[in-house]
């Protein structure tokens, strides 16, 4: 859900996610033993600038608690916002915090609920007792923020800041000048549609096709703009005097990507996709929707010759090659850490074309670099598994 607000002439919007919203599947969040612990993470585009976020909290917890030993947190990237004593004559509660938006980051935020959930203060007390438990309601439960659009960057190198799939509902204009398509503008909105998909990782986006509709003026941009989303324009040059300026179409010279503020919004953008003619069109499309081409840390490029490569089979992301290396932080894994009972299992994901060949005698290796606590006992161990069956099981045993 987003609310759009005005104040003081700026757009500001709240964005309101449900914590189910950041799961796999929609379920009770359960804290359970004398140490429960829960993790979520939850995406902050590089665009927001955030200025205000909170966290409502609805949790039922066990009667059998004692409160004087017994409570729940809350952390953000690992600091501790709130704490709430768990009292026996309370159980069904709703709690609100506000979060400090400088813990904040742009990118994925981890969500933390602990808890330490005691039923005796004597010596004795089973670890696992199945009085120990917190159930938080994540569908009533929620995060919310408040946030403004940082001005655009306007550096072509940035285009992935700008389509992030961590943005919440992503939704563009395709703007062209003829709404007659022919079977050349066909073509280069489906390029310029692949590219978003592509830089969006597929992640579901709307993309509305407009025809330009020119206003006066004597700024560069002379056609009426949206102001809600970002635009992207594409068409030769010969059709466009009408919506830009005559200085800014004397530099497409040849296949041409430009990127420029949204008049009156900075935190919106145009991207425009031309060229002398429909060749060129297609190949400044073409060069957008190939994400990893290296195009310019400035706000405009035209391009010379474009020679695409050939691809090697299997080399498309993720997709596993044979006799190759790979440390896990190119499969996508950083460094984690788990303690107590009933910690969340870490996850290491591989993808194997469905046609790549493997003799009987083929292996795949792994080789982890790990520590631990050196107090374990000589019975601890950690299961390996893969695709939900055991496969081996690494002893930590080793005194540090």
């Amino acid at each position: 859900m987003t609310i759009f607000l005005c104040q003081r002439g700026l757009a500001s919007e709240s964005r309101i996610i449900p914590l189910s919203k950041l799961m796999t599947q929609q379920e009770t969040i359960r804290l359970l033993n004398m140490a429960g612990e829960y993790r979520l993470s939850f995406p902050l585009p590089e665009r927001h600038r955030i200025s205000r976020a909170s966290l409502l909290l609805d949790f039922v917890h066990s009667k059998a608690l004692l409160p004087s030993r017994s409570q729940l947190r809350v952390q953000i990237n690992g600091v501790t916002i709130a704490q709430w004593r768990l009292d026996p004559s309370r159980t069904q509660r709703q709690e609100k915090v506000s979060i400090p938006p400088e813990l904040l980051v742009n990118g994925y935020n981890e969500l933390r609920f602990l808890s330490a959930q005691h039923y005796t203060d004597k010596q004795c007390e089973a670890l696992a007792s199945p009085e120990l438990w917190v159930e938080i309601n994540s569908v009533q439960s929620r995060l919310e923020y408040q946030y403004t659009l940082k001005p655009v960057s306007l550096s072509l190198a940035r285009l992935p800041e700008l389509f992030d799939r961590k943005l919440p509902k992503p939704t563009f204009s395709l703007l062209v000048a003829d709404a007659n398509l022919d079977e050349a503008a066909l073509h280069w909105g489906g390029l310029v549609a692949q590219g978003i998909a592509l830089r969006l990782d597929y992640t579901p986006f709307r993309l509305d096709l407009q025809e330009l509709k020119s206003k006066a003026g004597d700024t560069p941009v002379r056609f009426i703009v949206p102001q809600d989303r970002d635009v992207l324009v594409v068409a030769e040059r010969s059709k466009l005097a009408s919506f830009f300026s005559p200085q800014l179409l004397a530099r497409v010279t040849g296949p041409y990507l430009g990127l420029f503020p949204v008049p009156g919004n900075p935190g919106r953008f145009i991207l425009l996709v031309s060229g002398n003619n429909a060749r060129q069109v297609g190949e400044a499309a073409r060069v957008f929707a190939w994400m990893n081409f290296p195009l310019p840390d400035a706000p405009e490029t035209v391009l010379g010759s474009i020679r695409m490569p050939s691809p090697a089979p299997y080399q498309g992301y993720p997709a596993m090659q044979p006799r190759r290396s790979y440390t896990f932080r190119e499969l996508g894994f950083r460094t984690a850490s788990r303690r107590g009972m009933q910690s969340d299992p870490i996850q290491l994901e591989l993808f194997f074309p469905a046609d790549l060949f493997a003799p009987e005698h083929a292996e795949v290796v792994f080789r982890l670099h790990l520590a631990y606590n050196a107090g374990m006992r000589r019975d601890s161990l950690m299961k390996m598994e893969i695709n939900g069956v055991f496969e081996q099981a690494i002893r930590l045993q080793e005194v540090a």
